[in-house]
């Protein structure tokens, strides 16, 4: 990777490295003692246009974005005295931005930024038994504005990390140390020192792993000072008690402490899982049990959460001529929470058949549980610290609303935020509202804000709140599933699935409403070389619950002309209905791409889409979509190109969005 040059004389070692940076020879050496590359260099030039329009029933406006950027990317590496002592990369990416923004309300502004980022990376003793990795970093910038302050921002990161070599105990300790300054229309300081700690080792039947963490940052920003600390703490270990692995058991302890503007919020967790099995592998009787154990406590406000789950289950199957499955199972819990307490035992027995048939196979299963729970409840409310949100038709998400779990809840206590803990909360009223249906609440994501953006872009959400919980009771649950399959030709597959839940109430206080519970669903799909069909029926009848019926239909089609051309097209439709509350929506899309690559360095690409979603609330939601992109690769150059046109409408609230971008990039490569 390296080379070593003879000795030089100081004065003309020196002479010929001057000579060598500024000619951009292809060594530079000095003895033994220093090493670097001939540098490499990369340039990339960006243009960006943006139109757009957004109409609402009080305003129309329309705007112009014009983005134009130039980088340079400098970068080597070397070593001093010898590889084994220490080897460094170093890297210098001097960056010039210029915008044009024009709104048709009279804001017109250009501004231009410079940016410069510079770093090094270095490791000692890279074959020692224990090693020291080095990395600074440093970037500079100059935004300036025909309608704001110039603003300069200055970023630095540093830090180091000791790595221990070892084959039994690889581990790696670090310290890195930010910092930001800003002044001019923001102006804001932010400094932070983290350190982390990892180790593992793995031994003949164990695996053991250690993760800790701590993290201070202060913000001052417009007068206003923020400070917070993060520690957490996570051990796991799993452990083969055999050489066979017949019996494993899992644990981890986790903790976590946060303090913000003096509030802080501590958690605890751990967890045992034990499996064990019994018999050996080639036996028709297999006998597996496992065994689970977890304890969480949080602690947020002064106020103290906790979940103590227990769980045991036994698990027998028979396999009779290849074809018969048999199993039998049985499960017993306790869960200690707070408000309460739970105890839960039953069984399973269930039945799976398969057998070949000519051109296919068939599939037949059938299932019967049974199933106790003895809830005790000692307070009017439980709280919920963090659910996350899911659609509640999976098949439409965007007829669909975010439904809670549980039911009676408190309006006035549902806070939705986003998992990321750095982002603020959603905004009732502004990107959500709530709705009530029955004895239920959904959130519902505001078209063209904050949270609906971010489902769509597939971040997650969470939610918490209160709910009136169900009286202590005891109660019985019945539950049976059938189901039948058909495959043929490898091509069709052919599924029929019922499920049905019964309560009955065996003690305490009756709860509002006993589980009766039917679901059934039906799936078909055709796959066949150039075609792909699928359909899709789901119909849920939940006595304590939300029932709906859904079904969906979709057609893709497949062709490669030529070697070089090649499409694709399909599209999907249809309907979902909720029958509690009668409300129904209709769903359907159309989409078509096409690549022409008429030589191996260029390449075309079409892409064009078509979404409808209507409801009886009444609503409507259309997108349209359609692009185009151009790539070029020639020697060290790539070439990218593309336009793009998206358009939103939601025609009976009297809202549109409009967006065309144009983009092209020319870039060189490093070398």
């Amino acid at each position: 990777m390296f080379r070593l040059f003879t000795f030089l004389p100081p004065r003309a070692g020196a002479t010929a490295i001057a000579v060598l940076l500024v000619t951009g020879s292809q060594e530079i050496a000095m003895a033994r003692m220093f090493y670097m590359e001939r540098p490499r260099l990369g340039a990339e030039f960006d243009y960006s246009f943006k139109g757009s329009e957004q109409v609402t029933p009080t305003r129309q406006s329309q705007g112009t974005s014009h983005l134009y950027s130039e980088g340079l990317s400098l970068a080597s590496r070397g070593f001093v005295y010898h590889p084994a002592l220490l080897t460094f990369d170093f890297s210098l990416e001097p960056k010039w931005e210029q915008q044009r923004e024009k709104y048709d309300s009279g804001e017109d502004s250009a501004g231009g930024s410079f940016f410069l980022d510079y770093g090094f990376d270095g490791t000692l003793f890279q074959e020692r038994l224990v090693s020291l990795e080095l990395m600074a970093r440093q970037s500079t910038s100059t935004i300036s504005s025909s309608l704001s302050p110039t603003t300069t921002s200055e970023n630095s990161q540093h830090g180091s990390t000791m790595v221990y070599n070892s084959k039994k105990f690889p581990t790696r300790f670090s310290y890195m140390s930010s910092a930001r300054k800003q002044e001019g229309f923001y102006p804001s300081t932010l400094a932070s020192d983290s350190l982390r700690l990892t180790s593992s080792n793995r031994g003949e039947r164990s695996y053991t792993n250690l993760n800790a963490d701590y993290d201070k940052r202060q913000l001052d920003s417009l007068g206003l000072s923020q400070a917070t600390e993060n520690a957490s703490f996570r051990l796991n270990n799993s452990l083969d008690f055999a050489a066979d692995r017949q019996m494993r058991m899992s644990s981890s302890l986790a903790a976590r402490w946060t303090e913000s503007q003096s509030l802080p919020a501590t958690s605890l967790e751990l967890n045992e899982f034990l499996d064990w099995q019994h018999t050996k592998a080639d036996q028709r009787l297999q006998i597996n049990s496992n065994y689970a154990a977890r304890y969480t406590a949080n602690r947020r406000d002064g106020k103290l959460s906790e979940d103590i789950p227990l769980n045991a289950g036994i698990f027998l199957s028979h396999r009779l001529y290849e074809n018969l499955v048999s199993s039998l199972s049985g499960t017993g819990g306790y869960n200690k929470f707070e408000g309460g307490q739970e105890e839960k035992y039953g069984g399973q027995l269930n039945f799976d058949y398969n057998r070949r048939i000519p051109k296919g196979q068939i599939s037949l299963n059938m299932g019967h549980g049974y199933q106790i729970y003895d809830r005790t409840v000692t307070t009017d409310f439980i709280e919920v610290m963090s659910e996350d949100l899911a659609f509640v038709d999976p098949l439409f998400p965007s007829l669909g609303s975010l439904p809670l779990a549980n039911r009676n809840i408190d309006p006035e206590t549902v806070v939705v935020f986003p998992a990321d803990p750095s982002e603020p909360e959603y905004v009732l009223g502004f990107d959500y509202t709530l709705v009530g249906e029955g004895a239920f609440v959904r959130v519902v994501p505001v078209f063209g804000f904050r949270l609906e953006e971010d489902i769509k872009n597939g971040k997650k959400a969470l939610v918490r709140y209160r709910f009136r919980s169900d009286p202590s009771a005891k109660l019985g649950s019945l539950s049976r599933t059938y189901g039948a399959g058909l495959s043929l030709w490898s091509v069709f597959n052919l599924r029929y699935q019922l499920s049905l839940v019964q309560d009955e109430f065996l003690g305490g206080i009756p709860p509002e409403s006993l589980a009766d519970d039917i679901m059934q669903s039906v799936t078909a799909q055709l796959n066949y070389g150039w075609s792909d069909t699928a359909f899709i029926a789901e119909d849920e009848k939940r006595a304590a619950g939300s029932s709906r019926r859904a079904w969906k239909i979709s057609q893709d089609f497949r062709w490669r002309l030529s070697p070089a051309l090649s499409l694709t097209a399909g599209g999907g439709y249809g309907e979902s209905e909720l029958l509690d509350t009668g409300s129904s929506g209709q769903a359907y899309n159309l989409h078509f791409a096409g690549q022409w690559q008429p030589r191996s360095n260029q390449q075309w690409r079409l892409e064009a889409f078509e979404n409808l979603s209507t409801t009886d609330r009444p609503d409507r939601i259309e997108s349209i979509g359609l692009g185009i992109f151009y790539l070029l690769r020639y020697g060290l150059w790539n070439v990218e190109a593309g336009y793009r046109h998206l358009l939103d409408r939601q025609p009976l609230d009297g809202q549109e969005r409009t967006l065309n971008t144009f983009n092209l990039k020319l870039r060189r490569a490093m070398f």
